[in-house]
């Protein structure tokens, strides 16, 4: 009960149902064999124990006999993974309309006729910050989805898998009153297993969700954000008109082939590459927007195509973003490093965690963090290898340099000697001198013994205690003589 009903311990029919299971399991004709087993084996023992028992609770949940105080876990579980899936679907569609929001109005501040303005540099380089913090509040939420699938589907294969068990241990009890213990004690402690896993994602739920609410609380009230509704409309307008003239002009020619186009940095159209999920570097973030633009965040266009440069596929948002990649790409990197150093949060943003491993999480957490003595911050605490070896000494018996002859701890003694004090300023000193004062003269004295005297009473009384004593009889002889204590009182 410990082990699987921790929280009905009290309850008299999960007790019952508890104690008939584990007779039906363990007799109490097998407790001697079980006593004499070591700890280890003991231990082994009492686990497959609370398995079997349990499982046979859930089967008897599942046919309608018991399974007292056991909750629908995998269905309460779906219903709440479902919620979570839910609610994370429905705040990143709002942090991409936020997105799309701050893009729009940036690209409209940031064009030339705009540029020189100092209002809109003041707002530009707020609205980035702010951009920033959306990103990551994306990438956060967009990570916690990512987990939270995996979790739905492993919890989904395991329930298929509850069922079927179950179902299997049906069809092979029936209506029989007794069965091969050899074929439904494992299918039991199959069950127990699988209820642990629902354990274990119900404890995982949990924990996504109370890391979403801490991820609400930042989304909710971050700050004043700076962005206005009219600068939203003005870039909307200002970007159709761009939309219209691109259109007038033509589509942008696709460049043809079966295969991707050969060489160290070349433009990939979406058509040719090789496979379909290309893993892009910098989170799929236009590398000249962050270069060029003080970290600005947008995101690459597909239909423009993935810039291939030394085995690494970077996506641009436009076909100028490629032409300038393509024109000098190591320049474009090392700028962006630098942009990167100068705004930290870009790190995580960007996945720029294996050029800035002291700042890394997963760096920090594989490989410690500098405490700056020479030791080694890790996930388990301090690493012994890098730790130093330190000492101190203390006196043990202090002998002050400065020892008062004259303190006296005791307070009645002080109060003697106060008073001892107080009389002496009454008292005068007189002396005399006489011819025979400077002779030394012997003095006697005589005094009488005192003298040892007797009486005698008319009666004389004293006392006798009694004296009892304890012994033991029995300890040898016969062996079927037995030991008893034999009290003895002396009188003296």
């Amino acid at each position: 009960m410990v082990c699987t009903e921790s929280d009905h311990l009290n309850d008299r029919a999960v007790e019952r149902e508890t104690a008939a299971a584990l007779e039906s399991v363990f007799p109490r004709v097998a407790l001697p064999s079980f006593i004499s087993l070591s700890t280890t084996d003991k231990r082994v023992q009492l686990h497959e124990l609370s398995n079997i028992v349990f499982g046979i609770r859930l089967f008897n949940k599942h046919i309608g006999k018991g399974g007292a105080q056991i909750p629908d876990l995998p269905g309460s579980l779906s219903e709440e993974m479902a919620t979570l899936n839910a609610t994370l679907k429905n705040h990143i569609a709002e942090v991409e309309v936020v997105l799309d929001q701050y893009a729009d109005v940036l690209a409209y501040l940031r064009h030339p006729s705009r540029r020189d303005e100092s209002r809109n540099s003041m707002l530009t380089k707020r609205l980035q910050s702010e951009l920033v913090f959306w990103r990551q509040m994306q990438l956060f939420q967009q990570q916690l989805q990512d987990a939270t699938r995996v979790a739905g589907e492993h919890l989904r294969s395991t329930r298929d898998v509850f069922h079927q068990d179950m179902t299997e241990l049906r069809q092979i009890v029936g209506s029989k009153t007794s069965v091969p213990k050899e074929k439904v004690y494992p299918r039991f402690d199959a069950l127990a297993n699988m209820w642990n896993i629902f354990n274990e994602e119900s404890v995982k739920v949990a924990l996504y969700t109370n890391v979403y609410r801490a991820v609400v609380l930042f989304r909710d009230q971050p700050f004043k954000p700076a962005l206005r509704g009219r600068d939203v409309e003005a870039a909307r307008g200002a970007s159709t008109v761009a939309d219209n003239t691109t259109s007038q002009q033509g589509e942008t020619k696709l460049i043809e082939g079966e295969t991707e186009p050969a060489g160290e940095t070349v433009l990939v159209p979406l058509h040719l590459l090789t496979s379909k999920s290309v893993r892009l570097e910098m989170k799929g973030f236009d590398p000249c927007a962050v270069a060029l633009h003080d970290g600005l965040l947008l995101p690459g266009d597909p239909e423009v195509g993935y810039v291939r440069h030394r085995g690494l596929y970077y996506a641009v948002s436009d076909t100028a973003s490629a032409g300038q990649f393509l024109a000098d790409p190591e320049q474009m990197l090392k700028a962006i490093k630098q942009v990167a150093r100068s705004t930290p949060e870009l790190v995580h943003v960007l996945g720029l965690g294996s050029s800035f491993p002291t700042v890394a999480i997963h760096h920090m957490v594989s490989q410690g963090i500098d405490m700056g003595d020479g030791s080694l911050l890790y996930r388990g605490g301090i690493d012994m290898r890098a730790s130093k070896e330190m000492g101190t000494q203390t006196d043990t018996h202090v002998v002050s340099s400065f020892i008062d002859k004259q303190y006296e701890w005791n307070e009645w003694a002080l109060r003697r000697r106060a008073l001892l004090l107080t009389n002496l300023r009454t008292k005068r000193t007189h002396s005399t001198q006489t011819a025979d004062s400077h002779f030394r003269r012997d003095n006697a004295t005589q005094h009488y013994h005192t003298q040892n005297n007797d009486a005698q009473t008319a009666r004389s009384a004293g006392t006798m205690p009694r004296k009892e004593s304890n012994y033991v009889t029995g300890l040898r002889g016969h062996p079927d003589e037995k030991m008893h204590v034999v009290n003895i009182c002396l009188e003296i």
